[in-house]
């Protein structure tokens, strides 16, 4: 009986993960691909050497702007970030939190901040349904990756130094 009952509980809780496991197994480059519209930030990540596979026990956020919001930027500094991979991280991690902030982390931390890795800060708001981090809209909420949550955005959340 106790047999069973270990495999029957363990059929369910395979049934059960499947799903999670699915949503999350692909890498951030692939979703990024997938979405769309994010090719020079997927460029700005392989200058910076930051488009390998995440692990599974990481757990981030990506604010990724569109290629929209990249166009809005001064062509030198965008010929910066994808001509030096120092600068390319920087903008990749002024783009970067070290938590997973889902949509409901982000209803949870609207009024407040979000840390960087950047070291710098972000607000957090909302205009009718729509999520703001600083003042960027979020476009696409919760694409996910393997330890990853991307939120693609229509303005880029700092410039080349």
């Amino acid at each position: 009986m106790r047999f069973r009952i270990g495999r029957v509980f363990c059929a369910l809780l395979l049934f059960v993960s499947i799903p999670v496991l699915a949503q999350d197994s692909k890498n951030v480059t692939d979703v990024l691909k997938e979405a769309g519209n994010c090719s020079t930030f997927l460029k700005i990540l392989q200058v910076g050497g930051m488009d390998a596979p995440s692990k599974p026990t990481d757990t981030f956020t990506i604010f990724a702007p569109t290629d929209d919001a990249i166009k809005k930027m001064n062509p030198a500094d965008l010929k910066k970030l994808t001509g030096d991979a120092s600068q390319a991280r920087q903008f990749v991690w002024c783009h970067q939190t070290f938590w997973k902030e889902t949509t409901a982390e982000l209803e949870k931390a609207i009024g407040s901040k979000l840390t960087m890795m950047s070291g710098g800060s972000q607000p957090i708001s909302k205009q009718g349904s729509t999520f703001m981090i600083g003042s960027a809209r979020i476009v696409k909420l919760d694409l996910h990756a393997i330890g990853t949550t991307i939120h693609l955005i229509d303005n880029v959340l700092c410039q080349p130094q």
